[in-house]
């Protein structure tokens, strides 16, 4: 299955700079990881300074680590419509970072993709998210991504022909 956004007449952004790779030792914590991605969204003009304490507010209390077969899964994001222009921040972690479940708060996942959202339009986002969701039932896909010595140019191109096969 594919499960891309094939009829999003304006998908989220990924560009290369919006790619953010940790080997090894480099793994950050939760906080750092999510500022760092945040950080990387706002140089790029999707966000502005408002968008990391809104998605820290949102991720301590609506927890995003999808706990999958094989590999963890988180989509941190603020409220649709705080961006001031749609895009996707991607992070492949060699080491797992741990991530509070969706569907059980009270437990971790160990997760090594994360998927930080920023919509600015708020009728997106159960399409955005559903098609993202869908790209993760193959984390045999997701797992050689995060073990790849690509180049950002094409993780981003793998990526978007994974979850937007249209705009890849």
């Amino acid at each position: 299955m594919n499960g891309g956004m094939r009829h999003m007449a304006d998908p989220p952004m990924l560009t290369p700079d919006l790619l953010l790779r940790f080997p090894g030792d480099t793994v950050p914590t939760q906080p750092d990881l999510l500022e760092a991605m945040a950080k990387r969204l706002q140089a790029a003009g999707a966000v502005d300074e408002r968008f990391l304490p809104a998605l820290l507010e949102r991720e301590a209390n609506y927890p995003t680590g999808l706990p999958t077969e094989g590999i963890g899964f988180a989509i941190p994001h603020a409220d649709a419509g705080l961006a001031l222009r749609s895009a996707m921040c991607v992070a492949l972690l060699s080491e797992p970072v741990a991530f509070h479940r969706m569907d059980c708060p009270e437990e971790q996942v160990s997760v090594q993709v994360v998927v930080m959202l920023a919509l600015a339009n708020p009728d997106q986002q159960a399409q955005v998210l559903g098609s993202i969701t869908r790209s993760f039932e193959d984390a045999r896909f997701w797992r050689s991504l995060v073990e790849s010595p690509l180049s950002h140019e094409d993780l981003v191109s793998r990526i978007k022909g994974r979850m937007m096969p249209e705009e890849s």
